[in-house]
């Protein structure tokens, strides 16, 4: 049965590097680079630490709960990828919990994780409402992940107002200046609505068209086209989410105005969809399975040394272009 020693002697480098690989320690002290071939040549040797004594030793359960609203979008699916991909080369497993946003089960979710006494959990709140898990699990170390929601606890966020404004400066770029923005609920939400209105005051364009949604695509669908019907002409649409930006679309086809050479659109999130949307869409992509992968070496961080301290982690978001903004081609009446 092969040991550290071994695997540190096919991968020139020391036990100890080894040891924090596999253990998922001191993860900034050892390089990405580094990290992968270590865990490489141990898969190759079959290497297979002994848990239960590590657990005896460390007093540890080598669990984690990871507590969601919904799996249903590829969004969290990617996340719960990125968590799990870190969970598993440190040897921890992932218990997860979904609430559908109802409150009673998330209560339950974080008793139920107090009980089997996880050794951390992540948690995606909900953008709508949530509890305080503080509450439930005491003093088990946690991330929020996407929304913070609890001051005290852990985060690893999005920018999400930086990420609406750069999507609003670049139809901004391409000579749009009437440009609505259908903005969605929840913080997020008001987030990016915040990131467009700072945009548009930069730009010193002083008639902004906000349009509230709900429900996602059918409610953005019914939004835009009555907004149209009613005699508006924006020629952008910057939409809080891809999901919206494609009920926008649609009801821009129905008022028979083209994509992008009527009326440019973007979205928000890059969701898979949003490459295979006709046209496809531009849009605000967030790293989503960097973000599980962040949060779970952060909560790491806090298992492996007791760091009891809030650290509050950003990620920066990215402007994807694809064929669904152009620069504008008409003027409004």
């Amino acid at each position: 049965m092969p040991t550290l020693h071994d695997v540190a002697k096919e991968a020139g480098v020391s036990i100890t590097t080894v040891s924090r690989v596999i253990n998922g320690t001191y993860v900034d002290k050892v390089s990405d680079k580094t990290r992968k071939r270590v865990l490489q040549i141990a898969r190759e040797m079959n290497y297979q630490p002994n848990i239960a004594a590590r657990a005896l030793r460390n007093k540890s359960t080598f669990q984690i709960g990871l507590v969601v609203s919904n799996i249903d979008l590829s969004f969290t699916a990617s996340i719960v990828e990125g968590v799990q991909e870190i969970a598993m080369a440190s040897n921890y497993s992932c218990l997860l919990y979904i609430t559908r946003g109802h409150l009673e089960l998330e209560r339950n979710s974080f008793r139920a994780l107090a009980r089997k006494k996880v050794d951390g959990i992540i948690w995606v709140p909900d953008q709508h409402q949530s509890i305080d898990p503080t509450r439930y699990v005491y003093d088990i170390p946690m991330v929020q992940l996407l929304t913070k929601r609890v001051d005290g606890i852990s985060s690893v966020l999005v920018d999400q107002e930086k990420g609406a404004n750069m999507a609003t400066k670049h139809l901004l770029s391409l000579g749009h200046t009437s440009i609505l923005h259908l903005r969605s609920d929840g913080v997020h939400g008001l987030q990016r609505c915040q990131g467009y209105l700072q945009a548009m005051s930069e730009a010193h364009v002083d008639t902004p068209m906000v349009v509230p949604y709900e429900g996602g695509f059918d409610g953005s669908f019914v939004a835009v086209k009555e907004l149209l019907e009613s005699g508006a002409q924006p020629t952008a649409i910057m939409a809080a989410t891809d999901m919206a930006a494609w009920g926008a679309i649609k009801a821009a086809n129905e008022m028979m105005l083209r994509v992008p050479e009527d009326i440019s659109i973007s979205g928000y999130d890059d969701i898979v969809v949003a490459r295979y949307i006709s046209p496809p869409l531009t849009t605000i992509a967030q790293p989503k399975r960097l973000l599980g992968r962040v949060a779970m070496q952060q909560l790491m961080h806090c298992i492996e040394r007791g760091d009891e301290s809030t650290k509050d982690t950003i990620i920066e978001p990215e402007l994807v272009e694809r064929a669904s903004t152009a620069s504008v081609t008409r003027s409004v009446r």
